[in-house]
């Protein structure tokens, strides 16, 4: 831990068999997960002194068995995302979406009709929704810029529905952010372009596509403010 960080104390975890990919905290119940070339994402118990490791979810390819599971060989798992209550993380390889409960089960997997580059669940809480108790329900951004939207239903079942409203066509989704699950959301694009939408169809004219950077995003913050 060189460099431009002052002297302090540091625990150095044997995370993976291969290098490590992503991070990621959950602030809800302090966890951490990583996510490694070895094809499998990891959850982490730390505290200033000590870690334990809590749950190793491997990631699963195919609906039959073991010929999908991730190996040392495979592309990287990224990206990695929490949901906002710390009960399910969710990981992407290729085409496939992993999603696992934490300390229980061997997760769900969903094939995707295009590759995965970006993964939300909402950031927050919902502060108030008509339709009733909150859901678990996860943004999936892909590379040939179209949204989709899985809610679990349970530990064995979920439901994906595809956001066409917010799809643009043939431009890589690079980032989403989502405040809560009553907010509307900001999908980055690799030309630049953000895209602020919503889960449900609105009014003509109720998407907007701002022209906001030169470049490709690399990172994006919704602070629940649109």
């Amino acid at each position: 831990m060189a460099g431009d960080l002052r002297k302090c104390s540091f625990i150095k975890l044997e995370a993976h068999q291969s290098r490590v990919i992503t991070c990621g905290w959950c602030t809800k119940k302090g966890l951490l997960a990583t996510s490694g070339n070895d094809g499998t994402v990891r959850v982490w118990n730390v505290t200033k002194s000590q870690y334990t490791l809590q749950q190793t979810c491997v990631f699963r390819k195919e609906y039959d068995g073991l010929s999908g599971l991730g190996s040392p060989s495979d592309p990287c798992l990224s990206p990695l995302a929490w949901s906002v209550t710390g009960k399910y993380l969710a990981s992407a390889m290729e085409k496939v979406v992993n999603i696992w409960q934490v300390n229980g089960g061997k997760g769900l997997l969903d094939v995707q009709p295009h590759w995965v580059s970006a993964l939300a669940w909402p950031e927050k809480e919902a502060e108030s929704l008509w339709c009733g108790e909150p859901k678990d329900i996860l943004l999936v951004g892909r590379m040939d810029g179209s949204v989709g939207l899985i809610e679990v239903l349970d530990s064995s079942s979920m439901h994906r529905t595809e956001l066409e409203h917010c799809c643009r066509k043939d431009v890589a989704v690079m980032h989403i952010a989502w405040h809560s699950e009553d907010k509307p959301f900001a999908v980055g694009y690799a030309d630049g372009k953000l895209l602020i939408g919503s889960k449900e169809p609105l009014d003509k004219g109720a998407i907007v596509v701002i022209d906001a950077h030169r470049v490709i995003y690399c990172r994006l913050k919704n602070d629940g403010s649109f």
